[in-house]
């Protein structure tokens, strides 16, 4: 006796791939890349560069980036907080009026400033 089995031979996934739409595929190849994104520890600044850099943002109105001294669990530092200094006191640089702990700032960079009309 002759089983339909045996004489046909699955594709697996690859039956399925045409079924994916052009906008997902595109969706799955960038959670991709986040995922596998690797960011690189920049070198640690001194307080007192720190402090000039959010004193220059303010007086100039700048965007800056904060990079924590804090690393994921597989080792990898976490994403740059971005935005206008608000202010500071003791223990916080106030980002768009979020509180960032002085103490676990690592480095701190000067945005540059995209022009409105590119």
């Amino acid at each position: 006796m002759i089983e339909l089995n045996d004489y046909y031979e699955d594709r697996g996934i690859v039956k399925y791939n045409g079924f994916y739409l052009s906008e997902h595929t595109a969706d799955i190849n960038t959670a991709s890349i986040e995922r596998n994104k690797v960011i690189a520890g920049r070198d640690q600044m001194s307080m007192e560069l720190i402090f000039e850099i959010v004193d220059f943002a303010i007086y100039k109105n700048k965007r800056i980036s904060i990079q924590l001294n804090i690393k994921d669990i597989e080792g990898n530092f976490l994403e740059d907080y971005t935005g206008f200094v608000s202010g500071y006191d003791e223990r916080f640089i106030y980002l768009n009026n979020v509180p960032v702990p002085i103490s676990q700032i690592r480095n701190i960079v000067e945005l540059d400033e995209i022009p409105w009309f590119k």
